[in-house]
């Protein structure tokens, strides 16, 4: 019988036991270095910054458009204005209080439609980096009462909960309409028994007028406005104080046009002239944007217009290569071994000639010579109200009493 002697039993207990503290040090150290690796880091927080959003920001909101200064092309006038009037409160207020100055309310462009006022605004708030809320005129209308009043308090609580702020109101002459002035024997006017909306209006008119310059600050909030309707628009939100800076976006200049035509095709495959137009051999096909910003055709385009144009002269390069496909299909059937001539996949100056022949200026003659009194009108001083009533008589009345006394000259030279 073998018997095992006590001190060797717990000398190999004790051995044991040190084995096994080692191994659980072993992996406490391997825990705790796999736990600092595991650790949050700053990058980590600024990759969370990006995809967690305020709760105050959740509803309401735009997302800052992308849209740059390069995207506008034009209008360096009305660019530097909005640089005074907008980016400088926002980015330096302090030097407005340190005058004693109210930060201005905000700015409304006005001119004819598709000349880029709401391509300006986007590239306003990109450029500014306040935060941002897009408003279309209409969606803020509700047929129940006090509804639309509580969205436009809505709007202005949100934006000074998340200042500095932009609010832009898009077509603002359907949401300011005119208030009836309560002398013609009605609340409401139009006809049709359309009082109940047009009363509507006229609250939510009140409310806007309220939320610009009532008892409760702005807070460093910021309206930017659109219209091509000025004179829709309510007396009260014009005057000095609300949307009393008023900008006129105007119609492009030859130089103008051909500044949009390049911001236009930055990314289009365009037939252009070569930097090296010396050594490189420049055929009729060869697309130069000044002289087809320069050509007759092109008077009285707008931003929109000249848009139009490059999209036509795109569409005429795909229907080309569509005609070519067919034909080379049909050339395949009937003989294997023709050649395919593959058509060019730019856009040429064939192209823009097709486009030229259909593309027309959306704008009327009227409309303009009515914009660019206004403009004068504006520019000598008047109210905004009296520059859109001496505009309108220039450019309809007195050019139809213009036409009326040419008519009587015709019947009594015939006479």
């Amino acid at each position: 019988t073998t018997t095992t002697s006590p001190t060797v039993a717990t000398s190999n207990e004790a051995t044991t036991d040190d084995v096994s503290s080692m191994d659980v040090d072993e992996k406490a150290v391997e825990g705790a270095s796999s736990a600092v690796d595991r650790a949050i880091s700053m990058g980590d927080f600024t990759r969370a910054i990006k995809t967690v959003q305020p709760t105050a920001k959740r509803e309401g909101f735009a997302i800052a458009p992308d849209v740059s200064w390069q995207d506008v092309g034009a209008l360096s006038e009305v660019r530097e204005e909005l640089k005074h009037n907008v980016l400088e409160p926002i980015a330096h207020p302090e030097r407005f209080r340190a005058l004693g100055l109210e930060v201005p309310a905000g700015v409304l462009f006005y001119g004819p439609p598709g000349c880029g006022k709401t391509l300006l605004a986007k590239a306003l708030a990109n450029q500014s980096g306040a935060n941002f809320i897009s408003v279309k005129g209409p969606e803020l209308l509700n047929m129940y009462v006090g509804e639309s009043e509580s969205r436009v308090r809505q709007v202005f609580a949100r934006a000074r909960a998340s200042a500095p702020c932009v609010i832009f109101f898009d077509e603002l002459d359907a949401l300011c309409p005119r208030r009836s002035s309560g002398w013609d024997g009605g609340a409401g006017g139009g006809g049709g028994g359309g009082g109940s909306g047009n009363n509507v209006s006229e609250r939510v008119v009140n409310q806007l007028l309220t939320e610009l310059d009532g008892l409760e600050s702005r807070r460093d909030v910021y309206i930017i406005a659109a219209t091509n309707r000025l004179e829709l628009i309510d007396e009260a939100m014009l005057r000095p104080g609300r949307l009393g800076n008023l900008l006129y976006v105007p119609l492009p200049s030859a130089g103008d046009r051909v500044s949009i035509l390049r911001a236009l095709t930055r990314k289009v495959a365009i037939h252009e002239v070569p930097v090296d137009a010396a050594t490189a051999a420049v055929g009729s096909d060869v697309v130069e944007l000044q002289r087809i910003a320069e050509d007759s055709r092109c008077d009285g385009f707008t931003g929109a217009d000249l848009s139009a144009l490059v999209r036509e002269a795109g569409l005429s390069v795909i229907k080309e290569l569509s005609a070519a496909n067919e034909l080379a299909m049909t050339s395949s059937s009937l003989n294997p071994d023709a050649s395919v001539v593959v058509p060019v996949t730019k856009i040429c100056a064939r192209h823009f000639e097709m486009a030229l022949s259909k593309v027309k200026p959306s704008v009327s003659p009227q409309d303009r010579v009515r914009y660019e009194k206004v403009r004068y009108y504006l520019k000598q001083g008047l109210s905004a109200i009296e520059a859109l009533r001496l505009g309108y008589e220039d450019a309809y009345v007195n050019k139809k009493d213009d036409t009326d006394d040419d008519d009587d000259d015709d019947d009594g030279v015939d006479a």
